[in-house]
């Protein structure tokens, strides 16, 4: 039996259609990468060689993320699940606060991917192009689940969620947060921005006054000085080269023997 036989038997064995949730919805994502490329066609938004390897990140991620997936995280999350404090069967209600309870858990991955320099050496991909589109969206690390994100979902299966439904729940989580990855919306409805992550802007601050104005450019100029100081720092220990548009696997094995030399 060959590999790829072993890995087609072992997903007819323990496969599941919520599996193949990002996979059915990548038409869609094509369709909105090409409308946006014409839309934006001699603009600088697209760049070639930054959209192959945005294209070759989504679609080897989608590859190695069922293999990991099956051998790995549902195993472990099923573990969990013998060990669950309740069993909630799944209703659309019960889906919707699902949803919900996901998006908060998603919240707190994507906080610690930034926070935290081991989830930031495999989220380092999702953040390896210089272009603001929605091809920069499918930029997502063959090394997620070896990481652990899949850590930061587990409350909801020892809650009692069957784990299925809950990375069914994180890959509708995932298909929105495509959306949000372009710069071809400028202002939602308020209501919308309100509720939703949304592709828009952030709100300009209030123009000060001109008697103020050296005031508070100083002010601010004070503020931001660290955060100047820490950013260069990160960026020399933990972040990407300037001008660096690189696909996975690259910087994540840039990053680890880089996190590795810091240990002291």
């Amino acid at each position: 039996m060959t590999a790829m036989d072993w890995l087609l038997d072992l997903y007819h064995r323990h496969g599941d259609w919520r599996d193949l949730t990002l996979v059915m919805l990548s038409p869609v994502f094509g369709i909105f990468i090409a409308m946006e490329a014409w839309r934006f066609r001699k603009t600088g938004v697209f760049d070639l060689w930054d959209s192959f390897d945005s294209l070759n990140s989504g679609g080897s991620y989608l590859v190695t993320d069922l293999i990991l997936l099956v051998v790995l995280v549902l195993p472990a999350m099923g573990w969990v699940y013998d060990h669950r404090l309740f069993t909630i069967d799944v209703t659309p209600l019960r889906f919707v606060g699902l949803f919900l309870f996901v998006e908060f858990l998603y919240y707190w991955f994507h906080r610690g991917s930034h926070r935290i320099r081991w989830f930031w050496c495999a989220h380092v991909v999702h953040h390896g192009s210089e272009k603001m589109n929605f091809g920069t969206a499918l930029r997502q690390s063959w090394f997620y689940p070896i990481a652990g994100n899949w850590l930061f979902y587990l409350p909801a299966v020892w809650l009692g969620f069957e784990p299925r439904w809950v990375l069914f729940a994180l890959s509708l989580n995932l298909g929105y947060q495509f959306f949000v990855h372009t710069t071809w919306v400028d202002r939602m409805p308020a209501w919308f921005e309100f509720v939703f992550n949304t592709p828009s802007p952030p709100p300009r601050p209030p123009r000060p006054q001109p008697a103020v104005h050296r005031q508070e450019l100083r002010r601010h100029a004070d503020r931001l000085r660290p955060a100047v100081r820490h950013f260069r720092a990160r960026a020399g220990a933990g972040g990407l080269r300037p001008g660096a548009s690189l696909p996975d696997p690259q910087p994540v094995l840039d990053q680890r023997p880089r996190m590795a030399r810091d240990v002291p």
